[in-house]
């Protein structure tokens, strides 16, 4: 029974098929089944660059168009991140102390506190409560508070509030607690 029954053309790869017989190496053309005609491909230096990109590191000889086109997508990237991180999903901060506050808000707290120690007189827990703000006496937070609010145009009630913990912070000493062996 001959070996090429059900094909147009003998099997390839055997004599006598599509491509001819002479070694592939030795042949200036390739032709696949006598329709189409395949180039030589010439990779002379194929291993020569080991690094994945070796147009960017060892070519820098790229032609301005090229490096337009990197500078402007590079431009674009930088543009895209700024916008992603400062309007579609900018950090936001949550359970920060005082400190951080802005200094209309900081006056605000302390105004809070200074309405907190005009109904209970209680110096102690006022310095307590003014210490969260920052590493300053308390006078000193009250009396920056007392400036942003007369420059914010404050109520004249709650100045004299914020004057009022003013004037006990400048006069508050706290207690000492003696140590546990001295008697």
């Amino acid at each position: 029974m001959p070996s090429h029954i059900g094909y147009a053309y003998p099997r390839p790869g055997r004599p006598g098929a599509a491509e001819p017989i002479e070694s592939r190496q030795d042949r200036k053309i390739a032709t696949v089944r006598k329709s189409l005609w395949v180039p030589p491909i010439s990779c002379p230096d194929i291993f020569s660059h080991l690094s994945p990109f070796p147009h960017l590191f060892y070519n820098l000889s790229m032609s301005p168009s090229t490096w337009i086109k990197l500078l402007i997508a590079l431009a674009i990237g930088i543009a895209l991140g700024l916008v992603y991180g400062w309007v579609i999903a900018p950090v936001e901060f949550i359970d920060t102390t005082p400190e951080t506050l802005r200094a209309d808000y900081r006056t605000d707290y302390i105004l809070m506190i200074a309405e907190a120690y005009h109904a209970d007189k209680d110096t102690g827990l006022a310095a307590r409560r003014l210490g969260i703000i920052g590493s300053q006496t308390p006078a000193d937070i009250v009396k920056q508070a007392l400036q942003t609010g007369r420059e914010a145009g404050y109520a004249p009630n709650d100045l004299i509030l914020l004057e009022e913990l003013f004037t006990a912070m400048q006069s508050y000493q706290p207690v000492s607690i003696p140590a546990a062996g001295t008697p």
